[in-house]
């Protein structure tokens, strides 16, 4: 992980697509890099049997397997990590594959982008890129210190700065991390953890995925929350669209005027 951590701003400014994921336990962070190709490339999709042993390169049973035990055998945690890590970082047959994107994005390696039969919960926080090493280390610390049980890897990606006002990403080049655990298990502590090393580092939660942020919090990190409130309380005067969970992160519409 700390080569990767060390060369990923030059990644980033080579590839079209890159994102890793480093697993709990281990110094080993698997990279995934994607580039976009002229349309009329011929097409050279990996070999079936690819995917079906190695899954491009851990199959999703496999990774799911391991992620079991981890569940039902709390000290297996760390052994299946490590296993993880190590299958994971086999060579992919030695040669790129070239394939339509909605192919590509939508499968591939389900340590770093998912599999559809493993479930999981999930904190992302999105952070300034300059703070992506160390907040990086002080996850992987706090792992060691604390003894959290957990074989999932760690998912890092990162996008451009943009104007989008609710945007993670709003302002400034960002990486996003992704914690995860098992969909049985407690999360609190780890995410917990997690939550207030991102928060320390300048992070934005995701809002698809768990955090604990309320609208006064939330506030003094978009420089425009104020304006999309205004926007929100112009176009659902009467809060038609409200709901607890958004009474929650951008606080209650305005109570409407009677007459």
């Amino acid at each position: 992980m700390a080569e990767v951590l060390d060369s990923y701003g030059a990644l980033v400014e080579q590839a079209d697509h890159v994102r890793f994921a480093w697993f709990p336990h281990t110094s080993t962070a698997l990279v995934r890099w994607d580039d976009r190709r002229p349309v009329d490339d011929e097409l050279a999709p990996p070999p079936r049997r690819h995917d079906r042993l190695t899954g491009g390169p851990v199959s999703g049973g496999v990774f799911e397997a391991l992620m079991v035990a981890a569940r039902r055998l709390p000290a297996a945690d760390r052994p299946a990590a490590q296993l993880a890590a190590r299958v994971g970082a086999l060579p992919a047959g030695g040669r790129p594959s070239l394939d339509l994107s909605y192919r590509v994005f939508a499968s591939g390696h389900p340590a770093i982008v998912g599999h559809p039969a493993i479930r999981y919960k999930e904190i992302e926080y999105a952070v300034p890129r300059a703070e992506l090493a160390a907040a990086m280390g002080e996850l992987a610390a706090a792992v060691t210190r604390s003894g959290v049980r957990t074989a999932f890897p760690v998912e890092v990606r990162c996008a451009a700065a943009d104007e989008i006002p609710l945007s993670p990403a709003f302002g400034r080049d960002t990486a996003y991390i992704a914690v995860r655990t098992d969909r049985r298990g407690p999360h609190e502590n780890y995410f917990g953890r997690a939550e207030q090393i991102m928060l320390a580092a300048g992070g934005r939660p995701h809002w698809g995925t768990l955090h604990t942020l309320a609208a006064a919090q939330l506030r003094e990190r978009y420089p425009r929350f104020d304006d999309f409130l205004a926007v929100r309380d112009a176009v659902d005067p009467a809060g038609l669209f409200a709901n607890a969970h958004l009474d929650r992160v951008l606080g209650p519409p305005p109570v409407p005027a009677v007459s």
